[in-house]
Protein backbone atom coordinates (compact mmCIF):
# COMPACT_ATOMS: atom_id res chain seq x y z
CA UNK A 1 0.00 0.00 0.00
CA UNK A 2 1.12 3.53 -0.68
CA UNK A 3 1.92 5.54 2.44
CA UNK A 4 1.51 9.31 2.77
CA UNK A 5 1.87 11.78 5.59
CA UNK A 6 -1.38 12.70 7.40
CA UNK A 7 -2.87 15.95 6.23
CA UNK A 8 -1.21 15.77 2.83
CA UNK A 9 -2.76 16.68 -0.48
CA UNK A 10 -2.99 12.97 -1.19
CA UNK A 11 -5.13 12.53 1.93
CA UNK A 12 -7.40 15.34 0.81
CA UNK A 13 -7.81 13.90 -2.69
CA UNK A 14 -8.39 10.41 -1.33
CA UNK A 15 -10.97 11.57 1.22
CA UNK A 16 -12.85 13.59 -1.43
CA UNK A 17 -12.98 10.75 -3.96
CA UNK A 18 -13.80 8.09 -1.37
CA UNK A 19 -16.68 10.24 -0.08
CA UNK A 20 -18.02 10.73 -3.62
CA UNK A 21 -17.91 6.98 -4.23
CA UNK A 22 -19.58 6.16 -0.90
CA UNK A 23 -22.38 8.68 -1.53
CA UNK A 24 -22.92 7.36 -5.06
CA UNK A 25 -21.86 10.59 -6.75
CA UNK A 26 -19.24 8.49 -8.54
CA UNK A 27 -21.16 5.35 -9.44
CA UNK A 28 -19.95 1.88 -10.32
CA UNK A 29 -17.92 1.97 -13.53
CA UNK A 30 -17.40 5.74 -13.45
CA UNK A 31 -14.12 6.89 -14.98
CA UNK A 32 -11.41 8.14 -12.66
CA UNK A 33 -9.32 9.85 -15.28
CA UNK A 34 -6.11 11.17 -13.74
CA UNK A 35 -6.08 14.14 -16.09
CA UNK A 36 -9.70 15.06 -15.36
CA UNK A 37 -9.20 14.72 -11.61
CA UNK A 38 -6.12 16.92 -11.68
CA UNK A 39 -8.24 19.64 -13.28
CA UNK A 40 -11.31 19.11 -11.07
CA UNK A 41 -9.46 18.88 -7.76
CA UNK A 42 -6.90 21.54 -8.57
CA UNK A 43 -3.99 19.31 -7.61
CA UNK A 44 -0.83 18.07 -9.28
CA UNK A 45 -0.58 14.57 -10.74
CA UNK A 46 1.35 13.03 -7.84
CA UNK A 47 -1.29 13.36 -5.07
CA UNK A 48 -4.05 12.35 -7.49
CA UNK A 49 -2.09 9.31 -8.62
CA UNK A 50 -1.38 8.32 -5.01
CA UNK A 51 -5.04 8.79 -4.06
CA UNK A 52 -6.08 6.50 -6.91
CA UNK A 53 -3.63 3.85 -5.69
CA UNK A 54 -5.25 4.00 -2.26
CA UNK A 55 -8.73 3.63 -3.73
CA UNK A 56 -7.50 0.57 -5.63
CA UNK A 57 -6.04 -0.82 -2.39
CA UNK A 58 -9.45 -0.32 -0.75
CA UNK A 59 -11.23 -2.16 -3.55
CA UNK A 60 -13.17 0.97 -4.47
CA UNK A 61 -11.42 1.36 -7.83
CA UNK A 62 -9.89 -0.95 -10.41
CA UNK A 63 -7.39 -0.49 -13.18
CA UNK A 64 -8.47 -1.35 -16.72
CA UNK A 65 -5.74 -3.73 -17.82
CA UNK A 66 -6.19 -3.06 -21.51
CA UNK A 67 -5.90 0.72 -21.28
CA UNK A 68 -4.36 1.35 -17.88
CA UNK A 69 -7.21 3.70 -16.95
CA UNK A 70 -8.90 3.63 -13.54
CA UNK A 71 -12.62 3.38 -12.84
CA UNK A 72 -14.89 2.92 -9.85
CA UNK A 73 -15.21 -0.79 -9.13
CA UNK A 74 -18.49 -2.67 -9.50
CA UNK A 75 -19.08 -5.03 -6.56
CA UNK A 76 -20.24 -8.50 -7.55
CA UNK A 77 -23.09 -10.39 -5.90
CA UNK A 78 -20.59 -13.08 -4.90
CA UNK A 79 -18.29 -10.39 -3.52
CA UNK A 80 -21.08 -8.86 -1.41
CA UNK A 81 -21.95 -12.32 -0.07
CA UNK A 82 -18.31 -12.92 0.87
CA UNK A 83 -17.98 -9.44 2.38
CA UNK A 84 -20.96 -9.81 4.67
CA UNK A 85 -20.00 -13.36 5.62
CA UNK A 86 -16.57 -12.11 6.65
CA UNK A 87 -18.08 -9.13 8.47
CA UNK A 88 -20.36 -11.48 10.43
CA UNK A 89 -17.34 -13.43 11.67
CA UNK A 90 -15.28 -10.36 12.58
CA UNK A 91 -17.98 -8.05 13.91
CA UNK A 92 -19.81 -10.81 15.72
CA UNK A 93 -16.63 -11.66 17.62
CA UNK A 94 -15.86 -7.99 18.28
CA UNK A 95 -19.28 -7.12 19.70
CA UNK A 96 -19.23 -10.27 21.85
CA UNK A 97 -15.85 -9.29 23.30
CA UNK A 98 -17.00 -5.72 23.83
CA UNK A 99 -20.13 -6.83 25.69
CA UNK A 100 -17.96 -8.97 27.98
CA UNK A 101 -15.63 -6.00 28.56
CA UNK A 102 -18.60 -3.77 29.40
CA UNK A 103 -19.92 -6.40 31.83
CA UNK A 104 -16.56 -6.61 33.60
CA UNK A 105 -16.23 -2.82 33.77
CA UNK A 106 -12.93 -2.81 31.90
CA UNK A 107 -14.55 -0.61 29.24
CA UNK A 108 -16.82 2.34 30.05
CA UNK A 109 -20.44 1.98 28.94
CA UNK A 110 -20.87 5.76 28.54
CA UNK A 111 -20.32 5.85 24.75
CA UNK A 112 -22.76 2.97 24.23
CA UNK A 113 -25.36 4.54 26.50
CA UNK A 114 -24.98 7.80 24.59
CA UNK A 115 -25.62 6.05 21.29
CA UNK A 116 -28.67 4.28 22.72
CA UNK A 117 -30.13 7.59 23.90
CA UNK A 118 -29.46 9.23 20.53
CA UNK A 119 -31.11 6.36 18.67
CA UNK A 120 -34.20 6.59 20.86
CA UNK A 121 -34.48 10.21 19.83
CA UNK A 122 -34.15 9.35 16.15
CA UNK A 123 -36.82 6.70 16.49
CA UNK A 124 -39.27 9.30 17.77
CA UNK A 125 -38.85 11.41 14.63
CA UNK A 126 -41.13 11.08 11.61
CA UNK A 127 -39.49 9.62 8.50
CA UNK A 128 -37.78 12.31 6.43
CA UNK A 129 -34.67 12.96 4.39
CA UNK A 130 -33.20 14.67 7.45
CA UNK A 131 -33.83 11.62 9.63
CA UNK A 132 -32.30 9.35 7.02
CA UNK A 133 -29.17 11.49 6.85
CA UNK A 134 -29.01 11.58 10.65
CA UNK A 135 -29.37 7.80 10.86
CA UNK A 136 -26.62 7.27 8.28
CA UNK A 137 -24.39 9.47 10.41
CA UNK A 138 -25.44 7.55 13.52
CA UNK A 139 -24.74 4.18 11.89
CA UNK A 140 -21.27 5.33 10.90
CA UNK A 141 -20.53 6.46 14.46
CA UNK A 142 -22.01 3.24 15.87
CA UNK A 143 -19.62 1.19 13.75
CA UNK A 144 -16.71 3.47 14.61
CA UNK A 145 -17.50 3.19 18.33
CA UNK A 146 -17.48 -0.60 18.15
CA UNK A 147 -14.12 -0.44 16.38
CA UNK A 148 -12.68 2.04 18.90
CA UNK A 149 -13.85 0.11 21.98
CA UNK A 150 -13.16 -3.45 20.82
CA UNK A 151 -10.48 -4.83 23.17
CA UNK A 152 -8.74 -6.87 20.45
CA UNK A 153 -6.99 -4.22 18.36
CA UNK A 154 -6.08 -6.59 15.52
CA UNK A 155 -9.76 -7.49 15.23
CA UNK A 156 -10.68 -3.81 15.30
CA UNK A 157 -8.22 -3.02 12.50
CA UNK A 158 -9.55 -5.85 10.33
CA UNK A 159 -13.09 -4.47 10.69
CA UNK A 160 -11.97 -0.92 9.95
CA UNK A 161 -10.19 -2.05 6.80
CA UNK A 162 -13.49 -3.38 5.42
CA UNK A 163 -15.41 -0.14 5.99
CA UNK A 164 -14.79 1.42 2.55
CA UNK A 165 -16.22 -1.67 0.84
CA UNK A 166 -19.39 -1.51 2.92
CA UNK A 167 -20.47 2.12 3.18
CA UNK A 168 -21.11 2.54 -0.54
CA UNK A 169 -23.76 -0.23 -0.39
CA UNK A 170 -25.87 1.52 2.24
CA UNK A 171 -28.08 3.28 -0.28
CA UNK A 172 -28.91 -0.03 -1.96
CA UNK A 173 -29.68 -1.66 1.40
CA UNK A 174 -32.14 1.14 2.20
CA UNK A 175 -33.82 1.33 -1.19
CA UNK A 176 -37.11 0.50 0.54
CA UNK A 177 -38.23 2.99 3.23
CA UNK A 178 -39.20 0.26 5.71
CA UNK A 179 -35.62 -1.03 5.82
CA UNK A 180 -34.47 2.11 7.62
CA UNK A 181 -36.92 1.58 10.48
CA UNK A 182 -35.96 -2.08 10.74
CA UNK A 183 -32.27 -1.22 10.76
CA UNK A 184 -32.90 1.23 13.57
CA UNK A 185 -34.60 -1.52 15.56
CA UNK A 186 -31.69 -3.88 14.88
CA UNK A 187 -29.23 -1.28 16.17
CA UNK A 188 -31.41 -0.79 19.27
CA UNK A 189 -31.26 -4.53 19.93
CA UNK A 190 -27.47 -4.59 19.59
CA UNK A 191 -27.11 -1.62 21.94
CA UNK A 192 -29.45 -3.18 24.51
CA UNK A 193 -27.44 -6.42 24.49
CA UNK A 194 -24.20 -4.47 24.88
CA UNK A 195 -25.55 -2.46 27.82
CA UNK A 196 -26.78 -5.70 29.40
CA UNK A 197 -23.28 -7.14 29.06
CA UNK A 198 -24.70 -10.13 27.19
CA UNK A 199 -22.02 -11.14 24.70
CA UNK A 200 -23.94 -14.03 23.16
CA UNK A 201 -27.05 -11.92 22.56
CA UNK A 202 -24.98 -9.06 21.15
CA UNK A 203 -23.27 -11.42 18.71
CA UNK A 204 -26.55 -12.98 17.61
CA UNK A 205 -28.13 -9.55 17.05
CA UNK A 206 -25.09 -8.35 15.08
CA UNK A 207 -25.01 -11.41 12.82
CA UNK A 208 -28.77 -11.14 12.23
CA UNK A 209 -28.42 -7.44 11.35
CA UNK A 210 -25.69 -8.16 8.80
CA UNK A 211 -27.70 -11.00 7.25
CA UNK A 212 -30.79 -8.82 6.90
CA UNK A 213 -28.72 -5.97 5.46
CA UNK A 214 -27.22 -8.31 2.88
CA UNK A 215 -30.69 -9.60 1.96
CA UNK A 216 -31.90 -6.00 1.57
CA UNK A 217 -29.01 -5.28 -0.79
CA UNK A 218 -29.89 -8.27 -2.94
CA UNK A 219 -33.56 -7.25 -2.90
CA UNK A 220 -32.44 -3.89 -4.25
CA UNK A 221 -31.39 -5.61 -7.43
CA UNK A 222 -35.06 -6.00 -8.27
CA UNK A 223 -35.25 -2.21 -8.59
CA UNK A 224 -34.05 -1.17 -12.07
CA UNK A 225 -32.73 2.06 -10.61
CA UNK A 226 -30.28 0.01 -8.52
CA UNK A 227 -29.44 -2.63 -11.10
CA UNK A 228 -26.22 -0.94 -12.18
CA UNK A 229 -24.83 -0.97 -8.64
CA UNK A 230 -23.83 -4.64 -8.57
CA UNK A 231 -22.55 -7.07 -11.13
CA UNK A 232 -23.44 -10.76 -11.34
Amino acid sequence: MSKVEPGSKTDAAYARLRSEIERGELGAGASLSEHALVERLGLSRTPVRDALRRLIDDGLAVRDGSRGSVRVSTPSVAGVHDLFGFRAVLEGAAIHDLADALASGSVSSDPIAGLAEELRGLGEQAPSRERTDAFYDFAERFDRTIIDLTPNRLLAKAIADLRPRTVRLRGVAHHRPEREARSMAEHQAMLAALLAGDGEAAQLECVAHLRLTMEAIFAGLADPRQAHTLAF
